[in-house]
């Protein structure tokens, strides 16, 4: 999803865009945006009423523990998007909670194990994820791999 397609808010879209977005889910919330010259900017929106510019209304269903938006950066810039997203939690009603993956990137392996199978061959680099090479199979292809 574009970054300026659906930002929650003019705090949000700040932060995080000065800290070098990756990949931003949908989130349900949206927002109208109040220019310098207080015109209201032409979008789809439900509303923003009340104090602080809280959402009234949803665009998309949520369910319970439902992740409303889920952000993919370098680790250089991971305080700053702790700090992105905890300021942002205020703005949506209701409790939010913030989950900090464990996990390499796009893979399924943690980070602490991935440096070791990395060493022992048994990945091979494939765009932004991995190939996981398991120790069974045919030899003659576990031998092509690891000659």
């Amino acid at each position: 999803m574009a970054a300026n397609s659906s930002l929650l808010g003019s705090v949000y879209s700040l932060l995080i865009v000065w800290v070098a977005l990756r990949d931003l889910e949908d989130c349900p919330f949206q927002w109208i945006l109040r220019s310098t010259s207080c015109y209201l900017q032409s979008r789809l929106q439900t509303g923003v009423w009340g104090a602080f510019g809280k959402p009234q209304g949803r665009v998309a269903r949520v369910l319970i523990g439902q992740a409303i938006v889920s952000i993919h950066t370098k680790l250089q810039n991971k305080e700053h998007m702790i700090e992105a997203v905890h300021r942002v939690k205020f703005k949506f009603p209701g409790l939010q909670n913030m989950h900090i993956s464990k996990k390499w990137g796009f893979t399924e392996f943690y980070a602490d194990e991935f440096e070791d199978i990395m060493a022992e061959r048994q990945l091979i680099l494939d765009g932004c994820a991995v190939k996981h090479i398991p120790n069974c199979g045919p030899l003659d292809k576990w031998k092509a791999l690891h000659s």
